[in-house]
């Protein structure tokens, strides 16, 4: 299911593109590795609020979804529930290129958003995404997976 929802594919854009507030300076993202770093820091974020099982089920599904129209994105998995990370990320841009890469990206990100949309509102999705993707880490943080006493098991009650 493409994304129906064009303000949230120009939020995955902004997102995604270099700003003062993201501190990146200017222009779209131009390599996989400051895009994987982006979506590293919102698997940390967003695991917080839905727990790792929910948030890898969310980036898993939007993952599905973006694949079907960037084939790029066609050797890309989800490590693991409890490391939600995309794996081969920097490959798919070395075969395909950064441009088609990117563009992968900004596909997974809108599928994210409009499933996050679906479930909590727009509004919100937005605003917890562009909080976590605006957010500053550690860089250590950003080479680990996000904090295990934070998961929850399928069945937990939240």
């Amino acid at each position: 299911m493409p994304s129906k929802s064009p303000k949230m594919r120009k939020v995955a854009l902004r997102l995604l593109t270099r700003s003062e507030s993201t501190g990146l300076g200017e222009g779209i993202l131009d390599s996989a590795s400051e895009a994987e770093q982006a979506f590293r820091l919102l698997a940390i974020e967003l695991s917080r609020w839905f727990g790792l099982y929910g948030y890898h089920a969310l980036l898993t599904r939007a993952l599905t979804e973006a694949r079907r129209e960037h084939p790029v994105l066609a050797t890309i998995q989800v490590r693991s529930a409890t490391e939600p990370w995309f794996e081969p990320f920097p490959e798919a841009a070395g075969t395909h290129g950064d441009g088609p890469a990117i563009e992968g990206w900004v596909a997974v990100l809108t599928g994210l958003l409009d499933l996050l949309g679906r479930l909590i509102g727009e509004d919100l999705a937005v605003k917890l995404v562009s909080q976590a993707m605006t957010k500053r880490a550690p860089d250590h943080l950003l080479d680990t997976a996000p904090d295990q006493a934070n998961a929850t098991e399928p069945g937990d009650a939240p």
